[in-house]
């Protein structure tokens, strides 16, 4: 069962529940099957599964810590005043916008409006 998941299982098991896959006998594999079917995101099992949308939030969560690093820093060199140069958050596309005017789309409606769709 571990080869289909490249010691990924096995690397949950030892983290998760303190035992080596080899112990699973005493569990029962049906139980380990169950158990491993409810591993969430930052498991070596959904990351092996799942590489791209792991892979693209590991990213993402570097780059808002990177974010929030680069705020203190300036919060501490420039006080009050780092609030007006606090470091843009490009995977908030909600609020940011295309163009300067005020009726600039969302970017999250971008492709709609640029392909003529919904």
């Amino acid at each position: 069962m571990d080869e289909e998941t490249e010691g990924a299982l096995n690397a949950d098991m030892m983290e998760r529940l303190g035992i080596p896959i080899d112990q699973a006998l005493r569990f029962g594999w049906h139980n380990v099957y169950i158990w491993a079917q409810h591993l969430g995101q930052g498991t070596h099992v959904y990351t092996y599964r799942n590489e791209d949308e792991a892979a693209y939030a590991s990213q993402l969560h570097l780059a808002a810590m990177l974010a929030d690093i680069y705020d203190l820093l300036a919060h501490a060199r420039y006080g009050q005043e780092a609030e007006k140069i606090k470091y843009p958050r490009p995977w908030n596309q909600e609020r940011m916008r295309i163009g300067k005017r005020k009726d600039a789309i969302p970017i999250a409606d971008f492709d709609a409006w640029y392909y003529g769709g919904e």
